[in-house]
């Protein structure tokens, strides 16, 4: 099926993208702040019905993705708040638009993301990092974002 985003057309296969959501119990930010006792990724878990703009929330949605499973959220750091960068897989082609992860020339390549609100970015790649083992194999596309979030946990920031 086609999906419409900002200057994005996406093909999603909606029945692959949610039988591989379905064999996930949680997102990685929950696995993380529970195995690790990652204080970031609990701000994140804490704060993730907000992480998302109406309009992001609604294209998941399209794509079969349930938001709570993001496949990696990291704390990058920010002086005043926290920058989380995510990522989610859905079954498909991005069939126009730019892709977000640019060659640099030397073998790797810059994420390049658009602005959908003041604290959130995204992105689509055919292009799939697979650092912790959990890319699906076959056609799938990888979206990146990044949200910024504030401090909510009562103990301290790390």
């Amino acid at each position: 099926r086609l999906v419409r985003f900002m200057d994005w057309r996406l093909n999603v296969d909606s029945a692959a993208t949610t039988a591989f959501y379905d064999a996930r119990e949680v997102g990685e930010a929950e696995v993380c702040a529970e195995t690790v006792d990652c204080s970031g990724c609990a701000n994140y878990v804490a704060l993730r019905e907000k992480a998302f703009p109406d309009s992001v929330r609604r294209l998941l949605d399209e794509l079969s993705i349930p938001y709570q499973k993001e496949i990696d959220a990291t704390d990058a750091g920010h002086p005043a708040k926290h920058l989380y960068h995510g990522l989610f897989y859905f079954a498909g082609r991005v069939l126009e638009g730019p892709d977000s992860h640019v060659p640099d020339g030397q073998g790797g390549h810059s994420i390049v993301l658009r602005e959908v609100s003041e604290t959130f970015e995204i992105g689509f790649s055919d292009f799939q990092s697979d650092g912790a083992g959990l890319a699906p194999q076959g056609s799938w596309v990888q979206i990146d974002f990044l949200t910024t979030l504030p401090w909510v946990l009562p103990e301290s920031e790390s």
